[in-house]
């Protein structure tokens, strides 16, 4: 073991949010805003290592407007936003050269929605927006040894066969641009309430992290990644509910189902979000003078991810090198280094109480997650390669305000 860090980074990120909201009238309403961030990384000296992503100062500027009308049973809003976005690059490759970039990227977005009420209790939701998102640092320059996953990533800008960083401007590298149709019907009455929320999106250029191989390092073969674009539509289901059975106890209810597809490929996308649904139940007493207390429970159901790429697990990729056999070329497509976890249930237990004083209060909140200590994995958790996810973990929360 060393004292000296395997990477260190200072970083600065300082951020400006303005807007001003007017009201014309009683139907017409506008919202203006401005956003602007400054985000400077340098790398700490001292750790003779190349650093996993370059020193960098990141400038990004937004502007936007939202016009809202409201009419009898109807609520329309209209938004329009224009972003800017810069990266000054400063790095060095494998080679230990240095490198120096500068790249810019600017677009707009709008978007539009309509809600419509319907009898006392429920109302009808549709939005149609158009988004954009550049490639952030590390997923443009990323270079070597991802510390917390225990894997090797390499960036969109890296060269395939010799890692060289090349410009922007020279590679395939694409802003991912989106297109979304949102649509959600709710009731809410005094007691019960329920909000079903569907999506289609689809976005272009899609930027992932895809395995590509097994390489060898001094601390023996690793997986690694490359990041990769690709066309992809995601459709899901959102529900969530709450029910007052009294005035001291709730049931709350939400799932989430969600359909991803590589529409370049034809095939399943890696590191998706399964299924899930969790239902919980909430009890909060009757306030005795200065003090009150709580207890609540939630059963979360995880699915197994049955729409994951196929597997090419680490020793078969090996065996096939060591036959000088190119397995992923012979097996194209998506892949994984291991099959998906199987679905899983958590159970988790929480209490709380709150004394209020004259000028203060006391919250104290005893919570553990995964009681019964399940053993289990999460699709989305790269960890999963090596161990399985966090055990029975309580944590005791106290919180004084005065």
């Amino acid at each position: 073991l060393t004292e000296v860090p395997a990477l260190g980074f200072e970083m600065q990120t300082p951020t400006l949010d303005a807007d001003w909201e007017r009201a014309h009238s009683a139907r017409f309403q506008s919202c203006w805003g401005v956003n602007i961030l400054y985000q400077n990384n340098s790398k700490v000296d001292g750790t003779q290592t190349i650093p996993f992503i370059p020193n960098f100062d990141h400038y990004t500027a937004g502007i936007f407007a939202v016009e809202k009308m409201t009419l009898t049973n109807w609520v329309v809003e209209l938004g329009l936003r224009y972003d800017f976005k810069n990266y000054d690059v400063v790095g060095f490759n494998f080679q230990n050269r240095l490198y120096r970039s500068n790249i810019g990227f600017q677009n707009f977005s709008g978007t539009f929605s309509a809600k419509r009420k319907i009898g006392n209790f429920a109302s009808l939701t549709t939005s149609l927006s158009n988004a954009w998102r550049p490639p952030n640092m590390a997923e443009l320059y990323s270079l070597g040894t991802h510390q917390s996953a225990a894997a090797i990533e390499y960036g969109l800008l890296l060269d395939k066969e010799t890692t060289e960083v090349k410009e922007y401007s020279n590679t395939t590298a694409r802003v991912e641009k989106a297109l979304k149709w949102v649509f959600g019907y709710k009731i809410e009455k005094k007691k019960f309430t329920t909000e079903l929320t569907g999506y289609v999106n689809y976005i272009f250029d899609f930027i992932y992290l895809r395995p590509r191989g097994v390489t060898e390092t001094l601390r023996g073969p690793l997986p690694y990644f490359r990041y990769t674009q690709t066309d992809a539509s995601f459709i899901g289901f959102d529900l969530f509910s709450t029910y007052q059975v009294n005035r001291q106890v709730t049931l709350t209810g939400k799932a989430s189902l969600l359909r991803a597809t590589d529409e370049s490929q034809n095939d399943y996308l890696i590191f998706i979000p399964s299924n899930r649904a969790d239902v919980g139940l909430r009890y909060e007493s009757k306030p005795i003078k200065k003090f009150s207390w709580n207890a609540e429970t939630k059963v979360r159901w995880v699915g197994m991810q049955d729409r994951a790429p196929q597997v090419i697990t680490p020793p078969e990729i090996i065996e096939a090198q060591l036959q000088g056999i190119d397995i992923i070329a012979q097996r194209p497509g998506n892949f994984d280094f291991a099959a998906a976890p199987n679905s899983y249930f958590l159970l988790s237990l929480g209490l709380g109480a709150t004394w209020k004083l004259e000028k203060s209060k006391w919250d104290i909140r005893l919570s553990c997650d995964n009681l019964t200590n399940e053993a289990y994995r999460e699709y989305t958790n790269r960890l999963r390669y090596f161990a399985d996810d966090v055990g029975r973990n309580i944590t005791l929360g106290i919180h004084f305000s005065f």
